[in-house]
């Protein structure tokens, strides 16, 4: 709580705290950009904590283990309602739904093909 309140205070609110730590701008704090972070920002975590790794603080922040840590894991109380960003394989099976791009009409007369390949 110590932590998540000194960033507030450097930063000005919880939004403005993330925004500085997520160096790279992917909605999501690596290890290193955490640590980078809290360093640039003056937050003596060591002093706060009695822990002497990084990665070990990281760990108390990264809830459910995936190796980043989001806005809403690093300040519970202020959750912000944003959409996902999907992946490129998630938007490219998104984006692919519906109707084939390469369909024809049903109505569509081949014969006329070799005469409209015969101008060009």
């Amino acid at each position: 709580a110590l932590i998540r309140q000194q960033l507030v205070e450097r930063a000005g609110d919880p939004r403005a705290a993330f925004r500085k730590l997520d160096l790279n701008g992917s909605g999501n704090l690596s290890s290193q950009e955490f640590a980078d972070g809290l360093h640039s920002l003056g937050v003596d975590w060591v002093a706060i904590t009695g822990l002497k790794r990084g990665r070990d603080l990281f760990k108390l922040f990264d809830e459910d283990g995936d190796s980043v840590i989001t806005f809403n894991e690093l300040f519970p109380g202020f959750e912000v309602n944003e959409v996902k960003r999907c992946t490129t394989p998630e938007f490219c099976r998104r984006y692919g739904r519906g109707k084939p791009l390469a369909t024809r009409s049903p109505e569509w007369d081949n014969s006329s093909l070799e005469e409209t390949l015969s101008f060009v």
